[in-house]
């Protein structure tokens, strides 16, 4: 056999006697575990290098063995790729399988690099994404980038206080970055789109994966909005929560109104009507929970524009709502009204939900008025808010929906939480202001002069709507579907941007520097006796 042209038999494997016991060929027929450990001898015995041969279907047998080993050697390992495309005919290269065989023309490789991902945002969409991608690609190289100072997202400053189980995923996406340090890195404060340009991500990235969510508060259009103490439910909601840069409300006064039928509302009002004495073992910020502890707010009216049969609570969320303790909550709506929607052809859900608002007003005559009230109507709309001298809201112009009849009542507070909004990074390809999808999950690139594939997934291209769980499933989508077309497609050595943000002295903060203010939040929060106190000033305190 003539070793340098591969002239061997079509189905008979070279002994190794004949070629180096470094050589391993791969076939449909070749064993995973057996390759690892032939490998780990021949790198162990005799050999400081291995070459591999494998045709079509097996390359990705190949890349397996290839990951397998960089975890065992600790990414210690330098790989060279070849690639060449062979015509086959019957009497040449062994390790062909049947299925190979049916075909002449084969893409030979001997490895194929790791592939190098970048993520945009570090949030539950993001983190659930890396997750499905190690799991499938464990050598590949993750790059999660967020323009906030800390990771998590949504599950650290939007989920409520005294939700904490809703926050237990963190403990896995821990997991992530300490299982995989050596091919899973965090640049957080870093904004893409900005610090980096969508353009410089496509040069240094085989994949990029969208999921930085829907933050931008949907705005209320009615006049005088821009009064003082009238603030969109995701800044409420961030600022209870601890994230710096947003405006504390005013709380010295009576009257709050909250217009929406979602969860965000009942969380900010559940926030504003429980007693702060059940918040303090939270991670609330003593800040925020000294405002809420001085709070005169005691009577709040949760308004949404449509019916009953159009709420998108969760039930576990308004079952709670409904319960709260020191707190009276009525529903201002007839039992006719139910009667007439005949709620049997409702989905299980919602049944369940409008069930509950019919037992809630079987009740509520027997219930006194608590410490604080919540009234929550429905087909009522915000038309005007009016202004004191100072500019702060001191009423507002209610529209009933049914009648067309406008009611001004008092006001010193206005939440409105009607939405969020997707927005689109600088850069990234667009038709009509919303991102160019060739479908549900991958981004059209063809007007771009790149080979990079681009995916979005969860709140920045679905909208803001599902809970977590959702998201997860989401991510998973379309981590499968990566791993599928990375599968298929070439790609080269590359290198990230971490060498960039170097260059242009960009603060970014790693897991190691999350880990120090991680640290320094929970012995603050043993010391406040709570779960944690949040840091507001990341940077200043990391010395960056």
């Amino acid at each position: 056999m003539d070793v340098n042209s591969y002239d061997v038999y079509r189905r008979e494997t070279p002994k190794e006697s004949i070629l180096e016991s470094k050589v391993i060929y791969i076939n449909g027929k070749s064993n995973l575990m057996y390759l690892i450990d032939k490998c780990i001898k021949a790198l162990e015995r005799t050999s400081d290098s291995v070459i591999f041969f494998a045709l079509g279907a097996q390359i990705n047998k190949g890349c397996l063995v290839l990951g397998e080993l960089q975890q065992r050697y600790g990414f210690t390992l330098d790989f060279d790729i070849f690639t060449k495309t062979e015509i086959m005919v019957d009497d040449l290269v062994p390790y062909l399988d049947d299925e190979d065989i049916k075909t002449r023309e084969r893409f030979k490789s001997s490895m194929i690099f790791p592939p190098r991902i970048a993520i945009v945002g570090a949030g539950p969409s993001g983190l659930y994404t890396s997750t499905g991608i190690i799991r499938k690609f464990k050598n590949a190289y993750i790059d999660i980038f967020d323009k906030s100072p800390v990771p998590y997202g949504l599950v650290r400053y939007g989920v409520a206080p005294d939700h904490q189980d809703v926050k237990n995923c963190i403990h896995q996406f821990e997991k992530l970055f300490i299982n995989n340090s050596n091919n899973v890195s965090l640049f957080c404060n870093v904004n893409i789109g900005h610090d980096v340009t969508y353009k410089e991500l496509c040069q240094n990235y085989d994949a990029i994966i969208l999921a930085y969510g829907a933050s931008k508060n949907r705005h209320l259009s009615i006049p005088g909005i821009d009064a003082i103490n009238c603030f969109a439910g995701g800044d409420f909601v961030s600022w209870y929560n601890g994230a710096p840069n947003f405006n504390a409300p005013l709380l010295d006064k009576k009257y709050a109104v909250i217009i929406g039928n979602g969860n965000v509302s009942l969380d900010c009002a559940r926030i504003l009507l429980k007693n702060v004495k059940n918040l303090t073992k939270y991670d609330i910020t003593n800040k925020e929970l000294h405002l809420l502890e001085e709070s005169r707010v005691s009577d709040i009216k949760l308004y949404g524009r449509r019916g009953p049969e159009n709420t998108s609570v969760t039930i576990k969320e308004f079952r709670e709502f409904l319960r709260l303790p020191c707190a009276s909550i009525k529903i201002d709506m007839s039992l006719e009204y139910f009667n007439n929607l005949n709620i049997d052809k409702y989905p299980r859900p919602l049944k369940r939900i409008l069930e509950l608002m019919i037992n809630h007003i079987l009740e509520q005559e027997k219930n006194v008025d608590g410490e604080k009230n919540g009234v929550i109507g429905f087909y009522k709309s915000p038309v005007k808010v009016h202004k004191n001298s100072s500019n702060r809201i001191e009423a507002l112009d209610i529209k009933n929906n049914l009648t067309n009849e406008i009611k001004t009542i008092p006001c010193d507070l206005l939440i409105y939480a009607i939405g969020f909004e997707t927005y689109i990074l600088n850069g990234l390809p667009q038709i009509s202001n919303k991102l160019a999808m060739k479908d549900f999950y991958r981004v059209d690139n063809s007007n771009i002069d790149t080979d990079c594939l681009t995916y979005a997934t969860g709140w920045c291209i679905h909208g803001a709507k599902g809970v977590i769980a959702s998201t997860q499933a989401d991510a998973f989508g379309v981590a499968g579907e990566l791993y599928n077309d990375l599968c298929n497609n070439k790609f080269g050595e590359k290198k990230g941007i971490k060498t960039l943000l170097n260059n242009r002295k960009i603060r970014y903060i790693n897991w190691d520097d999350w880990k120090k203010i991680d640290e320094k939040e929970i012995e603050l929060g043993k010391v406040y006796g709570k779960e944690r106190e949040k840091l507001q000033n990341v940077l200043e305190v990391l010395g960056k």
